[in-house]
């Protein structure tokens, strides 16, 4: 979210996903940030589109959405395709990554698009599909243990202390 805005919208794109990502940790992690989410920053969501997704997204969004509030729920929408008309609906096609029919390439280009700089969140993300959960988890707790992390997010410190994030 940008500094000084009062709510954001997200596009998860979960093209790919499949059963054998959904393990135990990784719903610990969604559990974890969601609760920091409401607890802390309860007003701070927009909207979230979840786009692409694969039927299997449909027994983790049956895990996922009794750990929500209602009002939460209401701000989640989800699409198999790339939900265009109703993402355009909400936000400029100038700002959208050009994967969903929007103009915008900047924050790395490509497929990804992202008209801001990645977040912490977006690069954890990343690095969990990269180097699987356990090395994720070393990396990052190690990077704020030795000062690589500079000025870190409240709630990514939050974050890296749940039980999500006790690796051995």
């Amino acid at each position: 979210m940008l500094y000084g805005a009062d709510t954001s919208t997200n596009i998860v794109d979960v093209k790919g996903l499949s059963p054998s990502m959904i393990k135990p940790k990784v719903y610990k992690f969604i559990n974890a940030l969601t609760n920091i989410s409401q607890d802390y920053y309860p007003e701070s969501l927009g909207q979230i589109f979840v786009v692409r997704a694969p039927t299997i997204f449909a027994v983790v969004w049956r895990v996922i959405k009794p750990w929500l509030n209602e009002r939460t729920q209401t701000k989640i929408d989800i699409h198999r395709d790339l939900g265009s008309d109703s993402v355009l609906a909400k936000v400029p096609r100038a700002n959208l990554p050009a994967f969903i029919g929007g103009g915008c390439v900047c924050g790395g280009g490509g497929e990804r698009g992202g008209c801001e700089k990645e977040s912490w969140l977006e690069r954890m993300y990343l690095d969990v599909c990269d180097l699987g959960w356990n090395e994720m988890a070393r990396k990052w707790k190690n990077s704020l243990i030795n000062g690589q992390i500079s000025d870190p997010d409240p709630q990514l410190r939050e974050l890296l202390r749940t039980p999500a994030f006790q690796v051995q």
